[in-house]
């Protein structure tokens, strides 16, 4: 049996691998060419013939003899290949990486993150996958193996607006009040009551204690807060006296 030699070049600074070997003669041969992680097929020849019906680019490519009746040979070209990366900034904040970019395969781009004031970075995503939890002080270094959709969201900082009270009244109270913005507590003390005491604290520490009614008539206030922080109204409602 006559056999033939299936042979292949790989070109300088390519990185692929070619089935290679002995062909008998009248069958036919595959040549099953694939590039190494991170390149794909660029030009392949075909007996010194450029291949044109490779058009693709894949990472993987078969070209087949047919009927093999002599030696035949292919040239393997590779390119590195190249990600396309697109981030989107949603929210008040600042994303060093917008837009459209590229990225080499195995190289790394480095996220950084700043929220506007009042602001905070509440989700990171690449492909549909959170990576808020893996930021490192609003840093995120990513290694390009792939093309990326990255999502990068900012939302208003909001905080407490709390109280407590003893006695017969009310007090107002939110649980969502945006950064900055001012926050009223309404405080009623009932018909029969007064207002025996009111402070301002963070959760630590008293922060402010506020003016008082001069009257037992005078039963409610307001109390305007700044909201940068978490904040709880103390009240207490006393029960009015009167001298006869």
């Amino acid at each position: 049996t006559v056999v033939y030699q299936m042979t292949a070049t790989i070109e300088p600074s390519s990185s692929a691998t070619v089935t290679t070997g002995e062909a008998n003669c009248g069958q036919d041969w595959d040549f099953v060419m694939e590039a190494a992680e991170g390149q794909h097929l660029a030009m392949i020849f075909v007996d010194y013939a450029l291949d044109t019906v490779f058009t693709n680019q894949e990472d993987t490519y078969t070209y087949t003899v047919e009927d093999v009746h002599g030696d035949h040979s292919v040239i393997v070209y590779t390119a590195i290949d190249e990600y396309a990366v697109n981030v989107t900034t949603i929210g008040e904040g600042v994303t060093n990486i917008d837009g459209d970019t590229t990225a080499i395969y195995n190289t790394t781009l480095d996220f950084t993150f700043a929220p506007n004031a009042c602001n905070e970075l509440v989700s990171f995503t690449i492909n549909d996958v959170e990576y808020i939890d893996s930021l490192s002080s609003l840093a995120y270094t990513w290694t390009a193996t792939e093309d990326a959709t990255v999502v990068v969201t900012y939302d208003s900082i909001r905080y407490i607006m709390a109280e407590t009270h003893t006695g017969n009244g009310t007090v107002s109270f939110d649980s969502t009040v945006n950064c900055g913005e001012t926050y009223t507590y309404e405080v009623r003390a009932d018909e029969g009551w007064h207002i025996e005491s009111c402070i301002l604290s963070d959760g630590v520490t008293d922060v402010e204690q506020m003016t008082l009614p001069t009257t037992n008539a005078d039963n409610s206030i307001d109390v305007d807060v700044t909201a940068d922080g978490n904040y709880v109204l103390n009240v207490t409602f006393a029960i009015n006296t009167y001298n006869v």
